[in-house]
């Protein structure tokens, strides 16, 4: 099995599984925007060699469980245990439980930032958080780069890699400074362009 956190082997296998890379948009993970072996425009992400996998499995169990929720994309496949030859030179084989990637719906729109939402955007970020609470996930790391606003107004919370379990011993704590970054993202969105234009 090839530890895919080498991504020139990861890209030669997604290239060989019919996937077609159109911009890396790499952060803290590898994140790629593809289109996929049907023709349909999607997101690649999969944790990075320092990482400890924990991020693409805590978001893919959210969107499989939340699946439906209104501002989560949809999830199209979590595959893992990608099996492929490693070059025949090598005597090395490693087996990584990190092996995996999470193919999720593409949101085409803009990345919120500080335009102000409108009344249906900010009840679903309402929603959003007292739902993930309510099911047991805290620390949403509610910045806006992680939303984005679609081609019809709707918005989306794109990355719930960071969040934490009902079990973590900060998961109390996490879900008091979520809801302290929400009222300040909706007191900020309130706040006409304008005024924050000129640094009002």
């Amino acid at each position: 099995m090839v530890n895919f956190f080498n991504k020139s082997y990861f890209d030669a296998y997604l290239k060989n599984q019919g996937y077609r890379f159109i911009e890396d948009m790499s952060s803290s993970r590898f994140i790629d925007l593809v289109e996929n072996p049907f023709g349909k425009i999607t997101v690649i992400k999969r944790d990075k060699e320092y990482d400890d996998g924990r991020q693409t499995l805590i978001e893919n169990e959210i969107l499989g469980r939340l699946k439906g929720l209104k501002g989560l994309p949809n999830k199209i496949l979590f595959r893992k245990d990608i099996l492929s030859p490693m070059p025949k030179k090598s005597k090395v084989f490693v087996t990584d439980v990190r092996d995996y990637f999470l193919e999720e719906q593409f949101i085409d729109g803009e990345d919120w930032t500080d335009q102000q939402l409108s009344t249906v955007a900010e009840q679903t970020l309402i929603d959003l958080v007292n739902t993930f609470h309510k099911e047991g996930y805290a620390r949403m790391d509610l910045f806006e780069p992680n939303f984005r606003i679609s081609l019809d107004e709707e918005l989306y919370y794109i990355d719930a890699g960071n969040c934490i379990k009902k079990n973590h011993p900060h998961f109390k704590e996490c879900v008091g400074l979520d809801i302290q970054r929400l009222e300040r993202l909706l007191k900020e969105s309130r706040v006409p362009q304008e005024l924050i234009e000129n640094g009002i």
